[in-house]
């Protein structure tokens, strides 16, 4: 799958993120230590984040969600629940986020967007996750039980790759009907 596959679709970006250059990516890999997947780095090339639910269709549709296959039995989220994607970063915030929170996000993945709340996307980079998309949502905890700590992480599945998670993303006016 090409992100033209996408595009092909009636799939609009816009963004008034600065347009990015080869070399921005060349930076942004040096950093990671990674080769980013092709459908991403095309992604970046052609809008560079922006806000979904104001961005991603000339069709003011409310937003578009994305289902989250939790691990089964996790006792803490439903096993599959839809989250709203809101916002997908620009470059300048995936470096931020890398940054910041390197030390905490699961080994080999970078931070590439966010819903309203507290669960971001993730992209794996690394030999046994190349490409996929991931949930990662943090959820507070009691400082009594965990002193250590003012949440504790969660990884969820996605998709197989960026474009299958654009693809599959779901208008959330036809999910309320």
């Amino acid at each position: 799958m090409k992100f033209q596959d996408v595009l092909d679709k009636g799939i609009t970006f816009s963004s008034d993120n600065r347009k990015l250059e080869p070399h921005d990516i060349a930076d942004l890999e040096t950093l990671i230590q990674a080769k980013l997947p092709t459908p991403y780095v095309d992604y970046l090339l052609h809008a560079n984040g922006g806000e979904i639910d104001c961005h991603f269709t000339p069709n003011d549709i409310d937003g578009y969600a994305s289902v989250i296959h939790w691990p089964k039995g996790n006792g803490m989220f439903d096993d599959e629940e839809y989250t709203i994607v809101q916002y997908l970063f620009d470059i300048d915030m995936a470096i931020y986020y890398y940054k910041e929170w390197k030390s905490h996000l699961p080994s080999n993945t970078i931070v590439i967007g966010t819903n309203p709340g507290t669960t971001f996307y993730l992209l794996g980079v690394g030999p046994d996750n190349y490409g996929k998309i991931f949930a990662w949502r943090l959820v507070p905890v009691n400082r009594m039980e965990h002193p250590d700590t003012a949440g504790l992480a969660y990884p969820g599945f996605i998709a197989d790759n960026f474009i299958e998670f654009l693809l599959t993303l779901q208008n959330i006016e036809v999910m309320e009907e």
